[in-house]
């Protein structure tokens, strides 16, 4: 049988199954409240499709922690601003890129060296003295700090004990400002608010990276829930149980077990789970069509060269993988998609 690259990519359906979650069929039926559902199991399909739009789910979006978000900023501003020279000498509120070597009578202790270290003067994030010591700098300066620890220090070995540290500022970077953000020609950044935001956005991206698969998730199981169904088709049965096969197989050879039992450590079983698939495949396809939603060719194209490029590199062209796979599958997966990014936008609001 040929490999059908579509149905890896269609796995996110078969997690959703597995954790509680063609062309168009002409048995799944948009939604209707006239039908009556008294004898619903003589007929085939969707009876009523269950709503699907303005439901509360229970993923939240996570807001970013302000200290983190700060802490990002600073990294992101500091690797773009070291590449210039700011000719300045240093004061609290620069970050200062140093090189340094603590000492206890005179011997180099463990944790006291470092280079490139990135340091914010009146961070107090060294012991006392050492930041304040290095106001005045220039860059490419050397000094030697005479300092001693704490009584209160949380290395007892090192606790009351005076030190020595040289340090070189390698580069002194001004705080992030307007006019450090504008000097900067960051991505046409102009202002430090800009650049703040274009932090955060990418922050709550990575914060939320799993957030549209747990709306997904949620939608797909009470849509799937609240609908009346008849009987799911023969065929819809039978394609999803040739795909769960082919997929999970050989997980079960690498666990011992044959497939049957393999799904049932997880909780399910190979009837159980290919009628919940036939039921999301329905549901999908019932959405798309309620909603009018299609995919152009232009859209396919690129969808696949997408693909292509994530999977292949230049090894291949949309032409070869064409002739592997049926485009119309790929419509389908675009399509599954595109219902997806539906759920996302119209459930869950929190705002």
């Amino acid at each position: 049988m040929k490999k059908r690259l579509f149905a890896v990519l269609l796995a996110v359906l078969t997690v959703f199954a597995l954790t509680g979650c063609k062309e168009k069929d002409s048995n799944v039926a948009s939604v209707s409240t006239e039908v009556s559902t008294e004898n619903a199991t003589d007929k085939e399909g969707i009876i009523e499709l269950g709503q699907y739009k303005g439901l509360e789910v229970n993923a939240q979006k996570q807001d970013v922690p302000e200290d983190v978000l700060q802490q990002y900023v600073n990294q992101f501003y500091v690797e773009e601003a070291q590449k210039m020279s700011w000719n300045k000498t240093a004061e609290n509120g620069d970050f200062v890129i140093l090189d340094f070597e603590g000492r206890i009578d005179g011997v180099a202790f463990e944790g006291g060296t470092s280079t490139d270290y990135t340091l914010e003067l009146g961070s107090h994030s060294f012991i006392d003295g050492f930041e304040d010591g290095m106001i005045g700098m220039k860059e490419g300066e050397e000094r030697v700090l005479s300092l001693k620890f704490p009584e209160n220090y949380h290395n007892a070995d090192y606790a009351g004990k005076d030190c020595e540290f040289t340090v070189v500022a390698k580069h002194i970077i001004p705080p992030i400002s307007d006019e450090t953000v504008s000097a900067l020609q960051a991505k046409n950044y102009s202002t430090k608010e800009e650049y703040v935001n274009a932090t955060k956005e990418v922050l709550e991206a990575y914060f939320n990276q799993d957030y549209g698969t747990d709306v997904i998730s949620e939608i797909l199981e009470k849509v799937v829930d609240d609908t009346v169904w008849g009987t799911i088709p023969a065929e819809k049965m039978e394609a999803q149980k040739q795909y769960l096969s082919e997929y999970y197989e050989p997980y079960a050879q690498q666990a011992g077990v044959d497939l049957e039992t393999f799904f049932i450590n997880n909780g399910t079983s190979m009837e159980e789970l290919t009628e919940r698939l036939a039921k999301q495949e329905m549901v999908v396809e019932a959405i798309a069509e309620n909603e009018g939603l299609t995919v152009s060719d232009e859209e396919l194209d690129k969808y696949v060269q997408d693909m292509i490029n994530m999977y292949y590199g230049n090894t291949k062209t949309l032409e070869d993988v064409y002739k592997e796979t049926d485009r119309e599958e790929f419509r389908k997966n675009k399509m599954t998609q595109n219902v997806y990014d539906f759920f996302v936008d119209n459930n869950g609001k929190n705002d």
